[in-house]
């Protein structure tokens, strides 16, 4: 029995051929143009080239199905965005949002409101959406320290409270958490609070040299600001000479001394 075209299409992606993989699926479009399953195919085989006419067309076959699900509109967002039309890629998922709020879909709509530089848009979905590591990340990103404070905090304490493993992503997890409200405490001149937080990260980056050696060079920028947290000495003092300057707002102020 011969092998269908879209099973010649599928056969030869398989296979990791491409080209005889759209040979064969244009060729089942050609008798069934309104196939969903043809059309998602050639449509995902279509968006990963730069050429125009094939992103149109991969959009083309997308808005040809007559239910879309949540990952055909996230690539015809994608589509859009790479067509240079962001407002558009936008305009798809809020529509289909407003249907079914996936929360994939609203994923992917954070991180488009990020690319297109609308920071607080991105952060007010964070918040709606209660993605508390979402909130501390761009409430950093926009210099709303409190914020930052507030949600690192959050994230933290539901770490513990779901007894978080100290492995892999939890652990990871945990350790950023400590670091980020780190940063939130330093930008607020909260020096103590700060340190507290970059040590906590210490011990849970033991792992990662490179981490250990950034925690402890912040550290000992940090204890130029508050040199009477002792235990923090013994940690900063093999740093102090060769550590990377703080941005100038966590820097003490000399002038009035």
């Amino acid at each position: 029995m011969p092998y269908t075209a879209l099973q010649l299409a599928e056969a030869h992606l398989q296979g990791g051929d491409l080209a005889e993989s759209l040979v064969a699926i244009h060729t089942h479009l050609q008798q069934f143009p309104h196939d969903p399953h043809g059309l998602r195919l050639r449509s995902q085989l279509l968006m990963h080239t730069d050429q125009q006419d094939d992103l149109q067309q991969a959009l083309h076959d997308l808005q040809q199905l007559e239910t879309p699900n949540w990952q055909d509109i996230q690539r015809m967002a994608v589509l859009h965005e790479k067509l240079g039309n962001p407002q558009q890629a936008l305009a798809v998922v809020q529509q289909a949002l407003d249907h079914d709020p996936h929360e994939r879909l609203k994923g992917y709509q954070l991180e488009l409101y990020r690319r297109m530089g609308q920071l607080e848009d991105a952060l007010r979905l964070a918040q709606h959406a209660g993605w508390g590591q979402w909130v501390g990340e761009l409430a950093l990103e926009l210099g709303d320290y409190p914020l930052a404070q507030s949600a690192w905090t959050g994230v933290i304490e539901s770490l513990h409270a779901h007894g978080v493993a100290l492995s892999g992503l939890g652990l990871n997890q945990l350790w950023r958490a400590y670091w980020n409200r780190g940063l939130a405490h330093a930008y607020l001149q909260q020096w103590e609070q700060a340190l507290a937080d970059f040590e906590e990260a210490i011990v849970l980056s033991v792992a990662d040299l490179q981490l250990v050696r950034d925690a402890l060079d912040m550290i000992a920028q940090l204890h130029l600001n508050d040199p009477h947290y002792p235990h923090t000495l013994s940690l900063a003092d093999d740093q102090l000479k060769g550590a990377s300057q703080l941005p100038s707002r966590f820097q003490p102020d000399h002038t009035t001394s």
